[in-house]
């Protein structure tokens, strides 16, 4: 086994001379660049922040027709999954309609 010797190592490694290298865009440059434009992704997922019902809306807008025409099983299962998730989430929403929710406390209600 070699002897170990500090001389030898490389101080500017790649993985050493790239690291933070996205933290100061805004400090160092003019501020027109975000850090979220230099991400190699999805164009649906860039700069996204939502829940999973959201994110393939978000999918569908950007490849619907794409995944309609190509993938129509791929499709079908988006838009399955969506409906599902729109009737899971409007389950736990308390509807106005039917009494479960008042924009005004029951104090403020005017005695009829």
């Amino acid at each position: 086994m070699p002897k170990w010797d500090p001389q030898k190592l490389n101080a500017w490694t790649s993985k050493k001379a790239l690291f933070g290298q996205n933290d100061y865009i805004d400090i160092l440059g003019d501020g027109t660049v975000h850090p979220w434009e230099l991400l190699s992704a999805p164009p649906w997922l860039k700069g996204f922040k939502g829940n999973e019902m959201q994110r393939l809306i978000r999918r569908l807008g950007v490849q619907g027709e794409f995944l309609k025409d190509t993938y129509p099983s791929k499709y079908h299962q988006i838009t399955k999954q969506i409906r599902y998730l729109y009737n899971k989430l409007n389950r736990r929403r308390k509807a106005p309609y039917w009494g479960g929710y008042s924009r005004f406390s029951r104090i403020d209600k005017p005695v009829i």
